[in-house]
């Protein structure tokens, strides 16, 4: 039998108008008081009517309802405020060789709620470690954009994505010098910020990560590769972490595929030897990802493997997304017959939607309603739901968390100025926000400290401090 949560019944369209109308009832209110305010004919009526509607206006915003105790209080005044301040000033704040992010970096950070499995960990290291393992071969791709890598026991076969054939890594290296090709390599999976299109940085984007996924679901290169994400997490002071993965199946030397159980497998058994080793560390999770533009009877066949896996490791595999470039479609409206399979099967597989990752208006921004009808349980990045006043209160009243990741949004060209970022709007109407790195590792970042300091320097008032620092931290965890 179906869920009762996907019913939708004539007593909950009557609940939902009579909800639609409290919130126009109290927008109206809200203008009719501001509307009866005399006119102001004196100074002092200005100041004390200014006051009164800036401490109405701040009453609303992130952080207002946390108090700090005295010690708290100390370092927020003390440190905290004053190199904040300090670095407003110099306008040059995002660096992390800012005070504020020397702070930040320190400070416990609760959970990083949305990132991806294949740009976890710094691209340095991925580099100087597992670029250097034995039996790794590389071909170019997409005329010598990016690279492609296979460990392999001997020369693999010449696949359909390469300009050229397998060449060894160890052998290219030494030809052409370690300085030289470790250099190229960096470049070619990672990005910066420069100008471009949203659609040529989507295209750098899916490059890079391509290549670091070859790497990483590698017999030789997985359990390295996520041992060295938690541990960059966990010296970031992130103490839990819900992973965004396509599970995919994990490839041998000898070119035997792997189940994606025991990709799963294995992404827990890594994860209890680091608890284990680290006993500060909470955990980790993990959300299964559909590529959105694949055929639909691949998309079905992962929405189905997604409820088999929840249904046998509820504990770790909790839910279900979609990933890539929304403007390319196909939108959640037209795939609700495939989201509604866990449902029709009486399962319940809780979903964490990306949507809304656009800066389009009446187009692609409309998946955060459906994503919202769907009942996910939080929505990665909702960068246009500032466009939506309807959507931005039932999402708080409802309390779905939005996943705002603004380095992300900012490298992928949807905003320049990260003080022009919804986000903004989101910290000032006290949605409940938290904050998340995305892709840290593509971004020539690592950790959630990036995030965390981009968010509290371009989101929030200049008199804002630890109370903003605390609730987000505490909402990545609540």
């Amino acid at each position: 039998m179906a869920n009762n949560r996907f019913r939708l019944k004539l007593s909950d369209i009557r609940t939902e108008r009579c909800r639609a109308f409290s919130v126009l009832l109290v927008v109206f209110n809200i203008f009719a008081s501001v509307k009866s305010f005399p006119t102001c004919t004196d100074k002092r009526c200005v100041l004390q009517t200014s006051r009164f509607l800036l401490q109405e206006e701040y009453s609303l915003s992130i952080g207002d309802r946390v108090k700090l105790n005295k010690e708290e209080k100390l370092v927020n005044s003390k440190i905290l405020a004053p190199i904040k301040e300090e670095e407003l000033k110099r306008n040059d704040y995002l660096s992390d060789k800012s005070e504020v992010f020397k702070f930040i970096r320190k400070m416990p950070k609760g959970g990083d709620l949305h990132i991806h499995d294949t740009s976890m960990v710094d691209i340095h290291w991925v580099v100087s470690q597992l670029t250097y393992l034995p039996n790794l071969y590389y071909c170019d791709t997409q005329g010598g954009k990016f690279v492609r890598f296979r460990y392999s026991d001997r020369v693999p076969e010449r696949e359909d994505f390469c300009d050229n054939s397998w060449t060894s890594v160890k052998e290219r290296r030494e030809e052409i010098g370690p300085d030289e090709f470790d250099k190229m390599l960096y470049y070619k999976m990672t990005m910066d910020r420069k100008d471009q299109s949203a659609q040529v940085a989507w295209d750098k984007f899916v490059g890079s990560i391509d290549c670091i996924a070859d790497l990483m679901y590698s017999e030789t290169g997985f359990r390295r590769y996520f041992k060295r994400a938690l541990t960059e997490l966990y010296e970031d002071n992130v103490m839990y972490v819900e992973v965004r993965t396509v599970m995919t199946s994990i490839l041998s030397n000898d070119g035997r595929r792997f189940s994606r159980e025991d990709t799963l497998r294995n992404f827990i058994e890594v994860t209890d030897e680091f608890k284990n080793e680290n006993p500060g560390f909470i955990g980790a999770k993990f959300i299964f990802l559909s590529i959105r533009s694949m055929p639909r009877d691949i998309l079905e066949k992962d929405i189905r493997t997604a409820m088999e896996l929840h249904m046998k490791y509820p504990k770790h595999l909790i839910g279900y997304d979609l990933v890539r470039d929304e403007n390319r479609g196909p939108p959640y409206s037209e795939l609700l017959d495939i989201l509604f399979i866990p449902a029709q099967n009486g399962i319940n597989l809780p979903f964490f939607f990306h949507a809304g990752e656009t800066n389009r208006f009446g187009d692609t921004d409309e998946n955060i309603l459906f994503a919202i009808l769907l009942n996910t349980t939080r929505i990665g990045h909702a960068y246009a739901l500032s466009k939506h006043p309807l959507l931005m209160n039932l999402v708080k009243e409802k309390d779905i968390a939005i996943e705002v990741n603004p380095i992300s949004n900012q490298v992928l060209n949807l905003v320049s100025d990260l003080r022009n970022h919804p986000g903004v709007v989101f910290f000032a109407n006290g949605l409940p926000v938290v904050i998340c790195s995305d892709d840290p590792a593509t971004w020539r970042t690592s950790g959630l400290s990036y995030d965390y300091h981009a968010a509290f320097m371009a989101f929030t008032k200049a008199k804002d401090g630890l109370e903003v620092l605390k609730e987000i931290s505490k909402n990545g965890i609540k």
